[in-house]
């Protein structure tokens, strides 16, 4: 459009809201410090070790990918759980496309729950001024029941591959490290964030400054928290709008 002339280049400046590009951006560095912990590939791993066949397998990976795609992006939740499913699948001789599908389905029912879910709910929280208890009160119920849903059309579609099946004696096992002092400083600056929403800061506002507080605190090296983060997903965020 601006190239063509339809729109100019100062407008086309004016129109993105800058708000939603911080709160992403912020959101983002806080997730890549929760990835460098390793706190995501904790919580795979503990679902294999937890499920006793497939179908319960199943179940909780939709009930872990639907719960964390909300407070954590769908986008990274899927990126980060896709490696670990294929492994496990693989290691317990099992189908891995049910899977697959139940993360991917799974993690875009359970963004729809909380502002920090997917970049459309941002645009819309941050520029509507919805409070964060706010959005999720809305739409937590509905989303809770997509997943239900969801589950019940996977396992129905999938029953042959799933149903009445048991899994291996022993989860496979799975190397886990766990950076656990990161972890609790992760966690401090998350329920700072979420703290701050209830209490109805600007969001934008709160998520860069906790940032700023975790990129201190948290004491990782810069590039290796700048090389989790999906850079093209910010200006898609601002495209999509």
């Amino acid at each position: 459009m601006v190239l063509a002339g339809v729109v100019p280049l100062a407008e086309a400046y004016v129109a993105i809201n800058w708000d939603t590009l911080i709160f992403l951006l912020g959101v983002m560095i806080l997730v890549a410090h929760f990835q460098f912990s390793g706190f995501f590939d904790w919580i795979a791993v503990h679902v294999v070790r937890i499920a006793n066949t497939r179908l319960q397998l199943l179940l909780l990976l939709v009930l872990a990918s639907g719960i964390l795609s909300a407070f954590f992006v769908n986008d990274t939740i899927c990126l980060i759980f896709t490696p670990i499913v294929l492994v496990v699948t693989e290691r317990l001789e099992i189908p891995p496309v049910p899977y697959l599908i139940a993360l991917a389905t799974s993690a875009n029912v359970g963004s729809v729950m909380s502002v920090t879910g997917n970049p459309q709910n941002a645009v819309v929280g941050v520029s509507a001024h919805f409070s964060f208890l706010g959005f999720l009160a809305h739409l937590a119920p509905v989303s809770l029941v997509g997943l239900a849903i969801n589950a019940g059309v996977l396992a129905l579609f999938f029953r042959r591959e799933i149903l009445h099946h048991p899994l291996r004696a022993h989860a496979p096992a799975i190397a886990v490290k766990i950076d656990r002092v990161l972890l609790i400083k992760c966690c401090i600056a998350a329920s700072l964030v979420i703290v701050l929403w209830i209490l109805n800061y600007s969001f934008p506002l709160v998520a860069i400054s906790v940032v700023a507080f975790i990129l201190v605190i948290g004491r990782v090296k810069s590039q290796n928290i700048y090389q989790r983060l999906d850079w093209e997903l910010l200006p898609f965020s601002r495209l999509s709008s």
